[in-house]
């Protein structure tokens, strides 16, 4: 109930900005989690993935998250990304491929999450989740923080699809100004011929 509570509030909200900072207050209290971020590429390339809308019960510095960055295809975000697979690290510390991590090692993070942001074959990003104890991953919740992405994907793309709209009836609209302006002054010269 609670998850189709959230999925609706998530469907619903306007802003894209919104939309993010509940979809990672979400996982965090569905997975009872430490940490919860998503990582969204960053265009022209979409070759890098910059953290967005983190949650943490530790205190984060601002000018470190705005600066934090994944590589598509590196490392497991990145991997998560690049490959659309979700990946359940139920132990940091026997994983290679995280264990170095300085954000995993500072706030002690036994175990990791992370989910594609997938609609239409096309991955939108990533929703990380982090946990203080090893093993806290359960099938049963890796179920329900999966169609939390799914529906965080479709949530983020319809966000972006209206703002797109939106941009595109603006355009719309001043060149509609444009063409009165211009049929207004073309019919004054024509009524007002040159003497």
């Amino acid at each position: 109930l609670a998850l189709h509570h959230i999925s609706q509030e998530v469907l619903t909200l306007p802003r894209l900005e919104d939309i993010l900072e509940r979809i990672t207050s979400a996982a965090m209290e569905i997975s009872g989690g430490v940490y919860a971020s998503l990582h969204l590429p960053t265009p022209p390339e979409e070759r890098e993935l910059m953290l967005v809308a983190p949650r943490s019960t530790m205190p984060m510095p601002q000018e470190r998250v705005q600066r934090y960055r994944t590589l598509a295809g590196q490392g497991v975000i990145g991997m998560c990304f690049a490959q659309g697979a979700i990946f359940v690290i139920q132990d940091t510390q026997d994983d290679p491929r995280i264990a170095r991590n300085p954000i995993v090692r500072r706030w002690h993070i036994r175990s990791v999450m992370t989910l594609p942001l997938i609609v239409r074959d096309q991955t939108l990003g990533v929703l990380s989740i982090g946990h203080a104890a090893p093993a806290r991953f359960s099938p049963e919740l890796q179920q329900a923080l999966a169609l939390l992405a799914d529906q965080a994907a479709i949530a983020i793309r319809r966000a972006r699809l209206n703002e797109e709209l939106r941009e595109a009836l603006e355009r719309a609209t001043e060149l509609d100004h444009l063409k009165d302006h211009f049929l207004l002054m073309a019919s004054h010269e024509l009524r007002t011929p040159l003497t």
